[in-house]
């Protein structure tokens, strides 16, 4: 008798009460990249400076700045960047926080990016940008610039893709 009522005590003492609560899910986004932190030293431009500063790409641009070297082989050659002794593979440069550098050479002709098609740059030179990856331990070069989809464009981009076939594999395309 005093087992059967030992056996009912113990059951009794391990009831599992469910105290759980269900919260709902929360997002939260935000930039890798402080504005102001503390090591980072680097150079904003906005687009009233870079209109005064008459560059025509982003080669020129960093040609002002005295913390990059600037290797250019000419008109319409490439240029590459160094900075802080690095080279070229590691100056990553981003656009709207996209990494444009190629992925195969880890490098960018500076020379072929316009400066119109941004409307503000950084130049964060330093390791202290090793927060992008392996590809920003020189330095890193961010465009920024918005866009406003709600407006209709001036411009309508048309792309007409004919392909014809005929014997003796002549293939036309236009």
């Amino acid at each position: 008798m005093l087992l059967i009522w030992l056996g009912g005590v113990s059951t009794y003492a391990q009831a599992v009460v469910d105290t759980s609560l269900t919260m709902p899910a929360i997002e939260i986004t935000a930039s890798n990249i402080r504005n102001e932190s503390m090591g980072f030293s680097g150079r904003s431009w906005d687009a009233e400076e870079m209109l005064k500063l008459n560059a025509q790409n982003v080669a020129e641009l960093l040609s002002s700045e005295s913390g990059s070297y600037l290797k250019s082989y000419g008109l319409g050659s490439i240029a590459t960047s160094s900075v802080r002794g690095g080279n070229a593979g590691h100056t990553l440069l981003l656009w709207n926080g996209l990494p444009l550098n190629s992925p195969m050479l880890a490098q960018l002709d500076l020379s072929l990016l316009p400066i119109f098609a941004a409307e503000s740059a950084r130049f964060t030179p330093g390791s202290n940008t090793a927060l992008w990856g392996s590809g920003a331990v020189g330095g890193i070069i961010d465009l920024q610039n918005t866009a406003d989809f709600s407006k209709k464009s001036l411009y309508r981009i048309k792309v007409v893709s004919v392909v014809l076939v005929g014997f003796f594999s002549k293939t036309k395309f236009s």
